[in-house]
């Protein structure tokens, strides 16, 4: 079995998460924190993975790609949506 070496690993960059805003967010919706925050690492890792939401199409693929990964976290997908509609993504 390979193990994990750190020579193996390719630095995307970082994510940063304003955590008092997103505890807010919580407060005025119907998610929880911890399903906003996996969202947002979710989102995050997508964009450092190249993609974006700058056309249609192009949001379309991601969101797809979130809603998969919302999905195998047992996190209701939808939260994607609520989010967005609030102004963000």
């Amino acid at each position: 079995a390979k193990h994990f070496a750190e020579a193996d690993a390719r630095y995307l960059g970082d994510i940063v998460i304003a955590y008092d805003y997103v505890a807010a967010q919580v407060e005025t919706g119907r998610d929880s924190l911890g399903d906003l925050l996996c969202l947002l690492v979710i989102h995050g890792t997508l964009h450092l993975l190249g993609y974006d939401h700058a056309s249609e199409e192009a949001r379309n693929q991601m969101w797809a790609a979130q809603e998969r990964a919302l999905r195998q976290l047992g996190i209701d997908p939808a939260a994607l949506e609520r989010y967005a509609r609030n102004g963000h993504g």
